[in-house]
């Protein structure tokens, strides 16, 4: 099935996927902005290393929990909440005007990391739900092309809009986008058989985490998938940092 295809006939399909398109253009989008901020209010490697390591590690720390949210709870609704709030957070960029308010940048990153922790798995769990056996192929392909044309689409506009329009322009620009991603996926429909677990609490969470490391022990081949992003990403880091 081709991409023309699959957006022309999966109604929701599409509109998740226009979400993605906005989410994805606003993150990439500020993201040449919010360097650009940090540098010129401090100088400095070390601060802009700072802001690297708010988006990665937070995420890398809430992505396994996030993953039981979604399969507890309704994923639209997670989505959209996602999106709301971070269309809220990333205006506090907007309060920082000098190198004393950078704890904000990293407050605020990091909450909207977090909040990105969960849309992230919340959508990729979304496709099977609103997909054919013959058009899940497809939808994930275009998911992971989306991506990785927005980075460089998204940050190349956010370059020319941070040098045309301002910084303050970039993140209310952002906001914009995340609002559009609330939208689209307020209109969609996505079923889903959510999971009661293990019941409430940390103990439980811990438990069912634990469950997922012996699954993907017992079958290396998920093992393998897991563990290929995250080896690479040891040299990506220290490579896009660079």
């Amino acid at each position: 099935m081709s991409f023309s295809r699959l957006l022309r006939d999966n109604r929701n399909y599409r509109r998740v996927w226009l979400g993605e398109v906005a989410s994805w253009l606003g993150d990439w989008f500020s993201a040449i902005a919010l360097y650009t901020l940090v540098q010129r209010l401090t100088g400095s490697p070390f601060a802009l290393g700072l802001v690297f390591l708010t988006k990665m590690v937070p995420f890398a720390i809430a992505s396994p929990l996030a993953g039981l949210l979604v399969d507890r709870y309704n994923r639209r609704g997670l989505m959209i909440a996602a999106d709301l709030l971070r269309a809220l957070l990333v205006l506090g960029y907007l309060l920082v005007d000098d190198a004393s308010d950078l704890y904000l940048v990293y407050l605020v990153t990091t909450l909207q990391v977090l909040l990105t922790a969960i849309f992230i798995p919340a959508r990729s769990a979304s496709i099977p739900n609103i997909t054919s056996p013959q058009e899940l192929l497809t939808a994930n392909a275009l998911s992971a092309a989306t991506w990785s044309t927005l980075l460089a689409v998204g940050a190349a506009l956010g370059g020319f809009a941070t040098q045309w329009l301002g910084i303050d322009a970039v993140f209310v620009l952002d906001s914009i986008t995340y609002a559009i991603s609330a939208y689209f996926i307020f209109r969609a429909v996505i079923p889903q058989e959510t999971e009661k677990g293990s019941g409430p609490g940390l103990g439980a969470v811990l438990s069912d985490t634990v469950d997922g490391w012996r699954h993907m022990r017992a079958h290396p081949e998920i093992g393998r998938i897991a563990f290929a992003k995250a080896t690479w990403a040891l040299g990506g880091g220290a490579l896009v940092y660079m």
